[in-house]
C-alpha cells in the first residue's frame, strides 16, 4: 500500500469522474461520510481507477461540507489525513 498516488488524466476520466461523482452525490450525508472512512481503511493502492473515485470522493464531500479525510494537493496528489 502506497501513502500517496500521483493522478495523471488518461483519455476518458472525464465521463469516468463525472459518473463516479454523481453516484456520490446521491448518496445521503451519512453514507457519505462512511465512503470517506472505508476510503481510508483500503488505502491508496495505486490504481488509476481508484484515483477517480478518490478524487471524485474528495469533491462530492467537500461540496456538501462533509469531513473526509481525503487530501487532494496541486490538483494531482492524492492522500490521506492523519
Amino acid at each position: 500500500m502506497f501513502s500517496a498516488q500521483v493522478y495523471l488524466p488518461r483519455q476518458g476520466d472525464r465521463e469516468t469522474f463525472l459518473e463516479l461523482y454523481n453516484q456520490y452525490k446521491d448518496l445521503t450525508d451519512e453514507l457519505l461520510t462512511k465512503e470517506c472512512e472505508s476510503a481510508k481503511k483500503v488505502g491508496v493502492v495505486g490504481s488509476h481507477l481508484q484515483s477517480l473515485r478518490l478524487i471524485a470522493l474528495y469533491l462530492a464531500s467537500k461540496d456538501r461540507d462533509i469531513p473526509c479525510c481525503i487530501s487532494f494537493e496541486q490538483n494531482c496528489l492524492i492522500s490521506f489525513k492523519d
